[in-house]
């Protein structure tokens, strides 16, 4: 019950954080890798899930309508292994 409820409230929150970048604003990795796919952020450290890229992309910089013409590059930087999280690293020209 506890795993379906905590599922539940993870579908509610990325449900919202989609609509928040909808809006106004635009996901900078998406934009310039629209079809990039198994470019994760996040890998649980339980099941060696980074050393076989099963993770989920839970990190993201949001830039606004106005500014997204302006992002140049954006990945994720898999080469910090400080973390189960890697940082999206953004270069704008502003």
């Amino acid at each position: 019950m506890v795993l379906f409820c905590c599922l539940a409230i993870l579908i509610a929150v990325s449900r919202l954080v989609f609509e928040f970048f909808k809006k106004d604003f635009a996901d900078a990795f998406r934009e310039i890798n629209p079809k990039v796919e198994n470019d994760f952020s996040w890998w649980s450290y339980r099941t060696g899930a980074r050393k076989n890229n099963k993770g989920w992309r839970i990190d993201y910089v949001a830039v606004s309508a106005e500014l997204k013409d302006s992002i140049k590059k954006a990945r994720h930087a898999h080469e910090s292994l400080h973390s189960d999280h890697a940082a999206v690293v953004v270069e704008m020209d502003i």
